[in-house]
């Protein structure tokens, strides 16, 4: 299966289904209750609604289907592809709606440094689920209702699917799934223990909505489940939410920087993600920075310094230390758009010349370097040249290859409040004729794809979004 084209955030084999009523099958199956602790089956089949979307490749990629003119389902993940299906019957089992998920693209997304706002991918759904339910919600054993998880089938990004029936001995199981058949379509595989069915025994089962998870929220948590993990506040709706260390007493220590972060999930500190209110109260905040140490204390794998925030002197305090920043922070997923850009493949003269994107934006206060840049660009055999203007002078070149959250690193450029910057993105390939940029939200400034391969790559001009990228510095 090609992944020259993929889209991040798309299981490349299909994603699992849960959704039916278990009957037959040589008298072996479990039966699929119906009840908001089980899934709720339409009958025998395939209930997932968004099975009409209709191939949109050319425009988004490979393994890419499309409603509207959106690629990605309204639980965040591509229609059709393993992960959607799978979270749409999870949802659907724990007394969510498509209006009020209970499990969506937020529940099991995995941050990590390559990839910072995550990519869903089905390869991450084991560790998201503890991440968020807790090391038990993983095992080897098969239920009706689990999700079962491969990690690196489909070229390593992995698989999901539902366990709908499981044998009397465990070794037998019927598992449901989209798209693993690769032209987005359900299938149900018959996998045992001693002989495959299209895929191996799973990797693990992942009891998220068979177990004691399946409430969707984390009332049934408790305080000591936090201890050594980095937890935020479910109310905070900031794209970058503030977050705290959970020491081995059950306190929050402050983490003041996404270094001070990354440092300590590279120490081993998972984070649980958002918590709510209630329990967060039980985890009395101490008012300390939690700082990111190379040697352990007996009670934690990294070093906590209880040093409370410092308080001015009354007299000519120094000028605050320089920290990371975001000077332009555009990630979500509202008003996602694809953008075809000409590759520049000097093999294919249809895609050449290399088309070019920019985006322009203002300097926000509170920002005196840039850095660094991460930009969405369909993975690929493709290489992106970031150039960055400011005040219309170019100041600094970055190369990376194209593998979706890409990353380029250059300067530090100096910059000052107000200032215009222009990143200014083109390309080069060995491969293919099309790539895809994209625009999400209402960042201001304007962006623009300029296209000229006999390919017909549109050129535009958009002000109503912007490049889905975020760039950064220092303070």
């Amino acid at each position: 299966m090609s992944t020259s084209e993929r889209r991040p955030r798309k299981a490349l084999v299909g994603l699992a289904g849960i959704v039916i009523i278990a009957v037959g099958l040589a008298g072996w199956m479990l039966y699929l209750g119906h009840s908001p602790q089980a899934f709720l089956a339409a009958g025998p089949g395939n209930d997932y609604p968004w099975g009409n979307a209709t191939d949109c490749s050319q425009t988004f990629g490979i393994y890419s289907w499309c409603l509207n003119g959106n690629w990605l389902s309204p639980l965040g993940f591509g229609y059709r592809n393993c992960t959607d299906y799978a979270a749409y019957e999870l949802n659907e089992a724990m007394g969510g709606s498509v209006s009020h998920p209970k499990f969506a693209w937020k529940d099991i997304n995995v941050k990590t440094p390559a990839s910072p706002n995550g990519d869903g991918n089905a390869r991450e759904w084991k560790q998201g689920a503890i991440n968020r339910y807790g090391a038990g919600v993983a095992n080897g054993t098969p239920a009706v209702g689990a999700v079962a998880w491969w990690g690196t089938v489909g070229h390593g990004f992995g698989h999901v699917g539902i366990v709908t029936s499981v044998s009397p001995d465990r070794q037998t199981i019927r598992v449901d799934s989209y798209n693993e058949d690769q032209h987005g379509n359900f299938y149900p595989d018959t996998i045992s223990t001693t002989k495959r069915g299209v895929l191996p025994w799973p990797d693990a089962f992942l009891h998220i909505a068979d177990g004691p998870s399946a409430s969707g929220s984390s009332a049934d948590r408790q305080p000591a489940d936090f201890a050594g993990k980095i937890v935020q506040w479910d109310g905070d709706h900031n794209q970058q939410r503030a977050s705290w260390l959970v020491s081995a007493d059950l306190k929050r220590y402050w983490i003041p920087d996404i270094r001070t972060y990354w440092c300590l999930r590279g120490q081993g500190h998972a984070d649980a993600g958002p918590i709510s209110e209630h329990l967060l109260d039980q985890l009395p905040d101490t008012g300390h920075w939690a700082t990111c140490g190379s040697s352990p204390i007996a009670t934690a794998p990294v070093a906590v310094v209880l040093t409370p925030t410092p308080t001015p002197p009354p007299t000519s305090p120094p000028p605050a230390p320089s920290h990371p920043v975001d000077a332009y922070s555009n990630y979500g997923q509202d008003n996602l758009v694809g953008h075809a850009m000409c590759r520049g493949n000097p093999g294919d003269p249809l895609s050449m010349p290399g088309g070019t994107g920019t985006q322009t934006f203002t300097v926000p206060a509170g920002v005196s370097t840039l850095s660094s840049a991460m930009v969405q660009v369909d993975p690929a055999d493709v290489t992106a040249y970031l150039t960055v203007y400011v005040n219309g002078v170019a100041q600094a070149t970055a190369a990376a290859a194209a593998v979706g959250d890409t990353h380029f690193t250059f300067g530090p450029v100096s910059v000052h409040q107000g200032d215009t910057v222009m990143l200014s993105i083109t390309f080069t390939a060995t491969y293919g004729k099309i790539i895809t940029l994209y625009t999400v939200g209402h960042p201001g400034g304007t962006f623009t794809a300029q296209n000229s391969c006999p390919d017909g790559a549109p050129s535009v001009t958009v002000t109503d979004g912007g490049l889905r990228a975020v760039v950064s510095g220092m303070s």
